[in-house]
């Protein structure tokens, strides 16, 4: 039976810009001999945490430090069964205020594209999307029509809502065709690093914390990848393929464990993982996937009773989000660790039935 990995990333440190770390860091980089000692030596500074850009990026140095996406995704493959499949996750980090990038993004795209030449029945590259790009549903129809991508990926914490009206066209598209679109949807991570404007909010729909002005940067963003933007969404975009990327994540499902009867605030301090479970069950054509945040076992417990619920256990997906799984544990031993403790029935329920319909496979 067939395996799908749905959320993995292959772009290299040539796509991250030359500001994403404070101290022009990134600029170190370019000596290919101390990539890996950098990237060790950020991992591994104690106040750093998981979702800390500096820790993400020291994944991105030591597993992004590849020739190009082919060296990458080849690597990848000898973590899987023959025959694979993966959901490719491209990113434009362009317009999230961090500098320049030194690899143009269409240059990704078009190394991507080689890829999906080499491997068409393992390897599905989903086009990135951000409305501030010009003409960018020209280049989605291009890379869907012309070079066989097979969904769309978006990351709203670079700097846009998902609510955004310049994505409408892209949603439509999206429904139309019966694309797949995979979104970040987990505080944390990559976020724009520039101030938070009004204009940039216009099209929210969510009720926006009085005390917002007081958060910093990085609480601010996770008003771009809060998950009841998708509600809005999936209301106007009923037939729309969405995959709401890593179940919530980390946070979230610790407190799910640990303080499951805590009250919210604000929309800010509702708990991701139930929310996301809301609107899986509420829309039909919602999914989401255990990328990354379930590299940690001890919320195995936890998901296998989710599972239990057939209107659960019928819109997860399984994923990686390599190359964020690099340092927690090697990609070969996550597929194992979460196939071993959910067993054989719920693993290919995830991994293989609803990938498949997700992706639109038959």
């Amino acid at each position: 039976m067939k395996i799908y990995n749905v959320h993995i990333h292959t772009f290299t440190n040539k796509a991250v810009p030359d500001g994403f770390l404070p101290l022009k860091m990134a600029h170190f980089v370019k000596t290919p001999w101390i990539t890996k000692k950098l990237g060790m030596l950020l991992h591994y500074i104690i106040p750093f945490t998981e979702n800390d850009p500096f820790d993400r990026y020291a994944k991105f140095l030591i597993a992004g430090d590849k020739k190009n996406q082919m060296h990458v995704f080849e690597n990848i493959l000898k973590f899987y069964p023959e025959g694979t499949g993966f959901g490719i996750l491209s990113m434009d980090m362009k317009y999230m205020g961090a500098g320049k990038v030194p690899q143009s993004y269409e240059d990704q795209l078009q190394k991507l594209a080689k890829v999906k030449e080499k491997y068409p029945d393992q390897a599905f590259p989903f086009i990135f999307v951000d409305p501030r790009r010009k003409n960018i549903l020209d280049l989605v129809k291009r890379y869907i029509e012309d070079h066989n991508f097979e969904g769309i990926k978006m990351y709203p914490p670079v700097g846009y809502l998902p609510t955004d009206k310049r994505l409408y066209p892209i949603y439509e598209y999206a429904e139309k065709h019966q694309l797949p679109v995979t979104v970040h949807c987990s505080r944390g991570g990559i976020h724009y690093h520039g101030e938070i404007t009004d204009e940039m909010l216009k099209d929210c729909r969510l009720k926006i914390p009085k005390q917002f002005a007081d958060y910093d940067l990085r609480k601010k963003c996770n008003i771009f990848a809060h998950p009841s933007n998708y509600r809005y969404v999936l209301d106007d975009f009923p037939n729309l393929h969405l995959n709401l990327g890593h179940f919530g994540g980390q946070k979230d499902w610790e407190d799910k464990i640990y303080n499951p009867k805590r009250e919210p605030k604000d929309i800010y301090d509702m708990n991701w993982v139930e929310e996301v479970t809301q609107i899986i069950m509420k829309y039909k054509n919602a999914y989401t996937d255990i990328s990354y945040t379930l590299h940690n076992e001890k919320f195995f417990p936890l998901l296998k009773i989710y599972l239990e619920n057939p209107k659960i256990a019928e819109k997860v997906l399984f994923g990686s989000d390599y190359y964020m799984v690099y340092f927690n544990k090697r990609e070969k031993r996550y597929g194992l660790d979460v196939r071993g403790a959910l067993g054989d029935e719920h693993f290919f329920q995830i991994a293989n039935k609803n990938a498949k319909k997700f992706l639109k496979h038959s």
